[in-house]
């Protein structure tokens, strides 16, 4: 990003090869919470930044990539468990929704505004969030 502000929140980034890059060198600022990142291949974040102030990462499950954070440290309140997908090996929308009981669940952000549709704290990952389809 060239002197641009990203906002990267409330995503499941399951099974490619790489997870996700970010490359920050200017004056942009990225935050990137409340997202899924689990089974990828190589890496889930691999993040080359000038100045580490202008990413915030945090809320975030990393969870058996490869490497979980290459470049970047984990955010203070990520965890790395099994997300509980419904059915992990249906790798689609349906399939990447989480179980009754995921560790995901309700460990999203405290921001009161990032609440989920029930206005319960939100969830990590597609199914969390104001912005969530109800599941």
């Amino acid at each position: 990003l060239k002197k641009a502000n990203a906002h990267i929140v409330n995503n499941t980034i399951a099974y490619n090869q790489l997870g996700l890059e970010i490359d920050l060198f200017f004056s942009g600022k990225v935050d990137f919470y409340n997202n899924i990142v689990a089974f990828n291949t190589s890496y889930g974040l691999n993040a080359s930044v000038a100045n580490t102030a202008n990413l915030l990462i945090d809320y975030n499950n990393f969870y058996n990539n490869g490497l979980n954070y290459q470049g970047i440290e984990a955010g203070k309140n990520d965890i790395s468990v099994d997300p509980g997908f419904k059915n992990r090996y249906l790798k689609t929308f349906q399939g990447f929704r989480l179980r009754m009981y995921s560790p995901c669940e309700d460990k999203g952000s405290t921001n009161p505004f990032q609440k989920d549709l029930d206005y319960t704290r939100n969830d990590q990952g597609f199914t969390g969030g104001p912005d969530a389809q109800w599941h």
